[in-house]
C-alpha cells in the first residue's frame, strides 16, 4: 500500500489552533537531553527549532559547555546544568536530576549530539524505560538503541524515532527493503512512529499507516538538518499533538522552511540554522 502524501493540505489539517487566551503552560514544556562538549551545535539547532514550533517552554538539560552555547543564541531557553562524564558528555550521576525534570515536562527530546560514552548509553536506556512523557529519539540515542531495539517495547509513552537510512539499517538489523516498507516494518514491530529521513521522507505509524514527503532540495543534505527536524517534532509533541500528526506536520514544515531558505540563499550556501529561522514563515503559509 502506498503512503499518503504529506502536502500543504494535510499539514494544514493537522495544525492545531492557537488558543488566544492560553498561557505558556497551555502549550507544553519540552525537555531536551542533548549535546556534549564535542557536539554543542546539535543542541543549539534542536532547541531553536523546538522553540520555533510554538511550545510554551523549552528546557535543555546538558553539560555546561552546551548550555552556555545554547544560552548565547536562544535566550528563551531554560537550563538544567548536569555533571559531565570524562568524555565531555552527560554523566550517569545526572539520572536523578533528569528524572525530576522529565516529570515536569510534556515531551522529551534525546540524542542530538549526545555522544556514545558508556554514560550516555546508560542514560538513553534509562530514559526509554522510565520517562513518562512522549519522546523523540534521534542521532546518538538511535545508535545506542541499535544495540537492543527491543528496549523500545518497554517505553511508557509514545516514541518517535528519526533515523536516516544508515541508522535505519542498524536499527533493523540491515533488513533489505525500500524506505516505506522498512519504516512500516519497524513501526509495527516496535510500536513507535518512524520518521525515515531522506530525499523521500517516510512517516510510519504502528497502526500500519504511512505518509511520504518528496523533496527536491539538496540544501537540506547537510549536517544539522536532522537536529532541526527532531527539535521541531519534539516541540509539536510537547503541545499535545499525537505522534503521527506531529511527525507529519514537522516533516512538512521542515521541508517548506528548507525551500524558503533555498529561495533566499541557494542550495549551496544555506545552512540548517537558516532553515530553523524560517520555521515561523513556513507555519504562516499553512495557518
Amino acid at each position: 500500500m502506498e503512503g499518503w502524501m504529506i502536502d500543504k493540505r494535510l499539514a494544514s489539517s493537522f495544525l492545531p489552533p492557537r488558543r488566544e487566551k492560553a498561557g505558556k503552560k497551555g502549550y507544553g514544556r519540552l525537555l531536551g537531553v542533548c549535546g556534549s562538549e564535542s557536539y554543542r551545535g546539535a543542541a543549539v539547532l534542536a532547541m531553536t527549532a523546538a522553540a520555533r514550533s510554538g511550545a510554551g517552554l523549552v528546557e535543555l538539560a546538558s553539560v555546561r559547555p552546551v548550555t552556555d552555547a545554547v544560552a548565547a543564541s536562544l535566550p528563551e531557553c531554560m537550563f538544567r546544568v548536569l555533571p559531565p562524564c570524562p568524555k565531555g558528555g552527560i554523566a550517569r550521576q545526572a539520572l536523578p536530576l533528569l528524572a525530576a525534570e522529565w516529570n515536569k515536562a510534556t515531551a522529551c527530546l534525546c540524542g542530538c549530539g549526545l555522544g556514545l560514552s558508556a554514560h550516555s548509553r546508560l542514560l538513553v536506556k534509562e530514559l526509554v524505560r522510565s520517562c513518562p512523557v512522549p519522546m523523540v529519539l534521534d542521532a546518538d540515542a538511535l545508535n545506542v538503541l541499535s544495540e537492543a531495539p527491543e528496549a523500545l517495547l518497554g517505553a511508557r509513552a509514545p516514541v518517535v524515532v528519526t533515523p536516516h537510512h544508515g541508522e535505519m539499517e542498524r536499527l533493523s538489523g540491515r533488513e533489505v527493503a525500500g524506505p516505506e516498507e522498512s519504516a512500516r516494518r519497524f513501526a509495527e514491530k516496535y510500536r513507535v512512529t518512524v520518521i525515515l529521513k531522506g530525499s523521500l521522507t517516510v512517516v510510519a505509524h504502528p497502526d500500519g499507516s504511512a505518509f511520504v514527503h518528496d523533496r527536491d532540495n539538496s540544501g537540506l543534505a547537510k549536517g544539522g538538518s536532522g537536529d532541526v527536524l527532531a527539535g521541531l517534532t519534539a516541540g509539536l509533541l510537547a503541545q499535545g499533538m499525537e505522534a503521527k500528526k506531529a511527525a507529519c506536520l514537522a516533516v512538512y514544515v521542515h521541508g517548506r522552511a528548507g525551500m524558503l531558505a533555498r529561495q533566499a540563499l541557494g542550495q549551496r550556501g544555506m545552512l540548517p540554522h537558516d532553515v530553523a529561522e524560517r520555521i515561523p514563515a513556513a507555519f504562516l503559509e499553512i495557518e
